[in-house]
C-alpha cells in the first residue's frame, strides 16, 4: 500500500517492524483495518455482508460496516477494499440508511472535492437517484427540520428560554391555563363558560355566532397538513445538502416520478419554499454577531475577498454564509449562487 509505504518511511522503519499509524476519521474501525490489511496477504473479502468483530444488529449497522470498508480503502489506497465497500453501501441504500449515505458524501464533497480514484462516486450517483426518484411531490417543507449530522452552516446558539417574572409572590406552579373570557354580561353570568380552558370548543366560535347562521369552518380545514416522517427526513437533507449536490437534485427532470407527477408550479413553489429557508438559514447566522463562535467565522467572512480554498469543515462553513442562494424560473427551475463578499463576485450555475 503507498500509504503503507509512506508512513514507514516517514517513521525509519525496516520490514518486518512495528509501525505506528494515526488514522483521524471516525469512520474507520480498527477491526476493518485489521481485515483491510489482511487483503494484502492474499485473504479474501467474501461477497454479502463484510467481516466484522461486531454482530450487525440491523441494516444500519451493515450500512456503517460498508462505510467503513469504503474509508479504509480510501486512506490506504487498496481498490479492492474500497470497491468492495463501495459497492455494499450503494446495495443497501433504503429509508433506513438514506441520511446515513447523504452525511458521508456530504463530507466527502464538501472536504474532498477531487476523485483520484478512491472517492465516493458510486455510491454519490446511488444517493441523488434515491432523492430524485422518491422526491415527495406534495413535499410539506418542516422549518423546524435540524440537520441529518452535518450542517451547511455553523451551528446557531440556542438561547434558555426566559424565567417568566414572579409576580405578588405567586410561584411557577403549573396549573392549567384557564381561557380569558371577555367581559360580556351573557357570557360571565354562565359559570361553565367562564372556567373553558385552552383545548375545548370556544363559545366564540361557534354556528350562534355565525350572522349565517352556519358554523364556521374549521381551522384545521383551513391550515396546511403537518409535515410527515418522510417530509421531516428530507427536508433534514435539502436544508443541509452542499449547493453542488442541491443542485442535482432540484433540477433533475425526473424529480419525484416515482410518487407521481409534479406539476410546473408545484415544482417552482415547493423548490422556492426550499431555498427561502435555507437564505433564512444563512442570514440568522450572518445575523448572530453577540456570539463569538459565530463572530469568528464572520469576521473570517469579512476578511474573504473569493471563496475559501476548503481544507477543514470550517472553511465550507464560511462559503456557506458567503454564498446567496436563488431560484430563477425557466423550462425547469435552477438554481445560482453568489459569492457576496468583496468586490470580486463569483456567479456558480
Amino acid at each position: 500500500s503507498p500509504t503503507l509505504a509512506t508512513v514507514m518511511k516517514a517513521q525509519r522503519t525496516m520490514p518486518g517492524s512495528e509501525i505506528f499509524l494515526e488514522v483521524h476519521d471516525k469512520y474507520i474501525r480498527p477491526d476493518v483495518m485489521w481485515y483491510a490489511l489482511r487483503t494484502l496477504y492474499g485473504w479474501p473479502i467474501a461477497d454479502g455482508p463484510l467481516p466484522s468483530e461486531l454482530q450487525p444488529r440491523d441494516v444500519r449497522d451493515d450500512f456503517d460496516t460498508a462505510l467503513s470498508y469504503l474509508a479504509t480503502g480510501r486512506f490506504l489506497r487498496l481498490p479492492w477494499v474500497h470497491a468492495v465497500g463501495s459497492a455494499r453501501a450503494s446495495y443497501l441504500l433504503c429509508w433506513d440508511t438514506i441520511e446515513q449515505a447523504v452525511k458521508f458524501v456530504s463530507q466527502a464533497v464538501a472536504l474532498s472535492p477531487r476523485d483520484d480514484g478512491f472517492g465516493v462516486s458510486e455510491l454519490l450517483s446511488h444517493v441523488l437517484d434515491f432523492l430524485v426518484h422518491h422526491f415527495p411531490t406534495n413535499l410539506v417543507l418542516d422549518t423546524n427540520a435540524g440537520d441529518f449530522g452535518f450542517s451547511r452552516l455553523p451551528p446557531i446558539p440556542t438561547q434558555k428560554p426566559a424565567t417568566p417574572p414572579i409576580v405578588n409572590g405567586t410561584s411557577h406552579s403549573r396549573q392549567p391555563s384557564v381561557a380569558q373570557i371577555p367581559k360580556n354580561p351573557r357570557l360571565s353570568a354562565n359559570h361553565r363558560l367562564s372556567q373553558i380552558k385552552f383545548g375545548d370548543i370556544s363559545p366564540l366560535n361557534g354556528a350562534n355566532n355565525n350572522p349565517n347562521g352556519k358554523a364556521a369552518p374549521s381551522e384545521s380545514a383551513q391550515s396546511p397538513r403537518a409535515p410527515s416522517p418522510n417530509d421531516t427526513l428530507f427536508s433534514r437533507i435539502l436544508l443541509n445538502l452542499p449547493f453542488e449536490l442541491l443542485k442535482q437534485v432540484l433540477e433533475h427532470p425526473n424529480l419525484g416520478k416515482l410518487n407521481g407527477e409534479l406539476s410546473s408550479a408545484a415544482r417552482q413553489s415547493i423548490i422556492s419554499g426550499i431555498i427561502a429557508e435555507r437564505e433564512a438559514r444563512r442570514m440568522r447566522a450572518l445575523e448572530k454577531a453577540d456570539h463569538p463562535q459565530l463572530r469568528a467565522f464572520q469576521d473570517r467572512l469579512d476578511n474573504a475577498g473569493a471563496p475559501l480554498v476548503v481544507s477543514c469543515v470550517e472553511d465550507f462553513w464560511v462559503n456557506s454564509m458567503g454564498f446567496k442562494e436563488e431560484v430563477f424560473s425557466g423550462d425547469l427551475p435552477y438554481l445560482i449562487h453568489t459569492w457576496t463578499q468583496g468586490s470580486a463576485s463569483s456567479v456558480g450555475p
